[in-house]
């Protein structure tokens, strides 16, 4: 047996490398699997309370002229409000200026090509964003209110007895 060590010492040293090394790969990758599933989710589409895609909250409207005239958006103004509404020509962002400041972002998913990430993200605030407060509910329209959200919902018209089946319509990001 000691032969046997003296001769082959290398090689059984070299498997136990081979194998501790693949031990270690292992174990790193489910340690990093893990992160990745207790990481906090990371919103890029909808980001309450501050945004949505490339527009943020508080931007002055003069930093986004130039992009706003680019994408041919349409301009309306209420002048006693001191509001200022642009709205992009297929209507699914709509960009709202209170002293020409941003101050609300209107958003219509329907309305607009998808975007997997904004899907993602509103899947992922329904369950982790409370209510503010009860939902408001008019003929076919139900507004739920989150802290720096509102969504909309709307229902097809009834006749009868029948619930409404409320379904995904829009979304309005508020700063906090």
């Amino acid at each position: 047996m000691h032969s046997f060590l003296k001769a082959e010492w290398k090689t059984i040293l070299a498997v136990f490398l081979f194998c501790g090394a693949i031990f270690g790969w292992f174990y790193h990758d489910e340690l990093e699997k893990e992160r990745r599933e207790n990481a906090p989710y990371v919103y890029e589409c909808l980001r309450v309370g501050d945004g949505l895609l490339e527009y943020k909250l508080g931007t002055p409207r003069q930093a986004l002229e130039p992009q706003l005239q680019a994408q041919n958006f349409t301009r309306t103004e209420d002048a006693p409000l001191h509001i200022t509404r642009y709205e992009r020509p297929d209507s699914a962002i709509a960009l709202s200026f209170r002293d020409d400041t941003l101050a609300a972002i209107e958003f219509y998913p329907k309305k607009t090509e998808n975007n997997p990430s904004c899907a993602n993200d509103i899947v992922n605030l329904r369950s982790s964003i409370p209510m503010v407060a009860s939902p408001i509910i008019t003929d076919n329209t139900a507004l739920i209110i989150y802290d720096g959200l509102v969504e909309i919902r709307q229902s097809e018209p009834i006749s009868g007895d029948k619930a409404p089946e409320y379904h995904d319509y829009g979304w309005i990001v508020l700063a906090k």
